[in-house]
């Protein structure tokens, strides 16, 4: 080759790799600064290659050798370095790099002593014609040294080359296969022009040509045959089926989920689009060149499929249709669930009825499409249904709730019904006023309820009947006032049906009143003290039961019985009891100021009264305590009653209670006595002081004298525990004998007196000192 074409030709290779050296700066990738590395050390051979040309003496050729061998030793490790972060080795990575680098470092410094020392190399000849590569080296032993450390390194990184050729699968071959010729290539190349004085621009075209191929491999090289396979891979395991049509719109490729779905062979691909046609019914399916999506059901495998079908154009660089394809998702499971969330939407979980809103928006249609019928709502309530699911559990409190469902099924056979659950323990249901028979709805859930024994405690069903007289009403009302009649038959246990009347209505109304006005009663001072006497047999007042009148602003006096049950009934008990303890606590401390006694010279005590619903809502021990702080009073002079019956609920807690209130020197009082669930064998447990007869359960029963009896011997058990007996509801003179005899020592009633407002009774039976 001439000299200035061999020039050229190494001009043009410079001036290439200083492309590519300048544009690795754009790249981020991990091995970007060892490809850097690697080009920059080609570069280095073009140049000192240069010098050898122009080197005018045996000094400087000595020199440019020196460095043509350095470089070549940097290029050699800089290769291995761009081997080992190609490949991604890992091996003793660190440690090899290391001892690499340390035997390049002590080969470039032998190789700058060189100069000095001449143990590597020596010109013999400096007749350098560079058209024809002629040059004369002797070598030594430095020199050996030299290709030993280039053969190490060379070595290493052929080795990682071709470890990773044998171990990934061949469609990644050629990415190193072509690296490792060319540095072959340019290894003999070099050996030539060095041994054999060969043309010295072969080995710089191969080193060249190596640093191109290691520049395109690491940042533009895209494996399209591998891509292809990917693609095709990815295409035929998709889980949804694809369908490709060419730009006629004839099937060319379908994937194994569409030979699954269609149930098509390999040789029967071209049936896809007819299949489409049938499926969404579009015998022109094939005429159709715009994207489209639509949804159908089909029955494969004997199984029915909800299916979405999307159709695709695809588009060239230049926005040219080239082909299309169908993609068929499955959409089942989504169907399934918003079938599933609908029906839930409109139905009762446990149960599968129609929930409340559904329920009542069908009754409300069906009332508007048939007026001309007159109709019944009827609700149907399982009594203590809390208490079953509590005790029992919720698998049998499910199961009371199934029964109940199916009672509804039976009566839907023999009447048109709608029915729906309304709540945790009430169903609810719509009948024609001529099809309702109260005898055999009471029957068929008496029926249902007498035979379920999967439980001892029993099955009770109240029903409450509303007679639609005005459609025009709200429904949520309508089944409102099955409700209220139900409420009616609180605390009754056995099967009942009642029918929904204007009285109940008033009822309501008056018990809306209470609760309301209950606070203003209070503040306005609309509730009146009244003490019933309690009475020795020698007929001298020691005591009184504090009682309570309203003095209602419009319905004049009213009595316990007229708002007490129904302040009990939804809890606001709690205000009047907490405002009749602080009325009498003050007015013993009145009294106590105007040094007023009984008619024994004593202190007076007022026997006061406890709610159930205090013992839940109030501390009630810290709120006698306070009282009596408050009004300087001795907690003897307040007797707390409690009916046996709270006691009997909840008992060890409210035992706990009153045991402080009695340490604390509070007479405590069991009310009713008689009429309730006391047990004598935890009477002697009880922290009780006195008990309450009721003259009710002397003449309650069929035998009077036994009943006698049995009380003469309870007083004197009682007495033998310490206790006082008064009896309560004394109404004739002739009782207070026989009472005495069997050792009552303390009455109370109209025999003895009514209860008297304050300053009455202020008047009649105290002793002011």
């Amino acid at each position: 080759m001439s000299f200035y074409f061999n020039i050229g030709i190494l001009s043009f290779s410079f001036i290439i790799l200083f492309i590519c050296l300048i544009s690795t700066y754009r790249f981020h990738k991990a091995a970007a600064n060892y490809v850097r590395h690697f080009i920059a050390a080609v570069l280095m051979i073009h140049l000192i290659t240069i010098l050898l040309v122009i080197s005018p003496s045996d000094n400087v050729a000595n020199i440019a050798f020196a460095l043509y061998f350095v470089a070549i030793d940097w290029t050699m490790l800089s290769l291995f370095f761009f081997c080992s972060s190609y490949t991604k080795y890992v091996f003793y990575r660190d440690a090899f790099h290391k001892i690499l680098t340390i035997l390049t470092i002590l080969d470039t410094v032998s190789l700058f002593l060189n100069y000095r020392f001449h143990h590597v190399f020596k010109i013999t000849d400096t007749k350098l014609i560079f058209t024809r590569g002629e040059l004369f080296l002797t070598t030594y032993w430095g020199f050996t040294l030299h290709f030993t450390v280039i053969f190490i390194v060379l070595a290493f990184s052929f080795g990682i080359l071709i470890n990773k050729i044998i171990t990934t699968p061949f469609s990644y071959f050629h990415k190193y296969i072509f690296i490792v010729i060319f540095m072959l290539i340019s290894i003999i190349f070099d050996l030539l022009h060095i041994f054999n004085s060969s043309d010295p621009i072969l080995p710089i075209l191969g080193y060249s040509f190596s640093a191109l191929l290691v520049y395109y491999f690491s940042f533009y090289h895209v494996p399209k045959r591998l891509l292809e396979y990917m693609l095709s891979q990815v295409i035929s395991s998709f889980s949804d089926a694809l369908i490709f049509c060419d730009i006629d719109n004839t099937c060319i490729y379908i994937n194994d989920a569409a030979h699954e779905l269609l149930g098509l062979s390999d040789n029967e691909v071209d049936l896809s689009q007819e299949i489409l046609k049938v499926w969404l019914n579009n015998p022109n399916l094939s005429e159709v060149k715009e994207d489209f999506t639509c949804f159908c059901s089909r029955v494969i495998n004997n199984k029915l499929l909800h299916l979405q079908i999307d159709y695709h154009n695809v588009y060239n660089s230049k926005n040219k249709r080239i082909s299309s394809y169908y993609q068929i998702m499955d959409r089942t499971d989504s169907v399934d669930s918003f079938e599933k969330q609908r029906y839930l939407a409109i139905h009762d979980a446990v149960t599968g009825v129609y929930n409340k809103n559904h329920f009542y928006k069908i009754v409300r249609d069906h009332i508007e499409e048939y007026p001309q019928f007159r109709y019944l709502a009827v609700v149907i309530a399982i009594n203590e249904f809390k208490l079953i699911n509590d005790v029992f559990g919720s698998f049998i409190g499910d199961d009371v709730l199934h029964i109940t469902t199916k009672g509804l099924k039976e009566l839907a056979k023999n009447h048109s019904i709608l029915y729906g659950r309304l709540s945790s323990n009430k169903f609810g249901f719509l009948i024609k006023r001529s099809d309702f028979n109260d005898l055999e709805v009471r029957n068929l859930f008496g029926e249902l309820a007498d035979s379920y024994d999967k439980i001892y405690y029993p099955i009770v069903y109240q029903i409450g009947i509303y007679e639609i007289t005005d459609d025009r009403i709200p429904i949520t009302l309508m089944f409102e006032h099955c409700f209220q009649a139900i409420e009616q038959l609180k605390n009754n246990y056995t099967h009942q049906i009642i029918k929904y009347s204007q009285h109940l209505d008033r009822q309501l109304l008056w018990e809306r009143e209470v609760t309301v006005g209950i606070n203003d009663a209070i503040n306005n001072n609309e509730l009146l003290l009244y003490l019933q006497p309690q009475v020795t047999k020698d007929d001298i007042v020691v005591g009184a039961e504090v009682l309570v009148r309203w003095q209602h602003i419009i319905k004049g006096l009213l009595y316990p019985n007229q708002f007490i049950p129904i302040l009990e009934k939804n809890g606001t008990i709690i205000k009047l009891d907490k405002f009749i303890w602080e009325s009498s606590c003050a007015l013993l401390s009145k009294w106590k100021k105007e040094g007023r006694k009984n008619q024994l010279g004593e202190d007076f005590y007022l026997s006061l009264n406890i709610s159930p619903m205090d013992f839940y809502f109030l501390d009630v021990h810290e709120e006698f305590m306070r009282l009596i702080k408050k009004y300087d009073l001795s907690p003897q002079t307040l007797r707390l009653e409690i009916t046996e019956d709270v006691l009997m609920q909840d008992i060890d807690r409210k035992i706990a209670v009153v045991q402080k209130l009695k340490s604390n020197g509070f007479i405590i009082e069991i009310d009713n006595f008689g009429n309730g669930y006391t047990l004598l064998n935890i009477l002697k447990d009880l922290p009780v002081d006195v008990l309450k007869l009721e003259m009710s359960f002397l003449y309650e029963t069929r035998e009077p004298e036994k009943n006698h009896y049995i009380l003469e011997l309870l007083i004197k058990l009682v007495q033998e525990l310490g206790m006082t007996v008064i009896t309560e509801g004394v109404e004739v003179k002739e009782q207070i004998p026989f009472l005495s005899k069997m050792g009552c020592n303390l009455f109370q009633g109209f025999y003895f007196s009514p209860p008297q407002p304050v300053e009455e009774f202020e008047r009649l039976y105290t002793i002011d000192n």
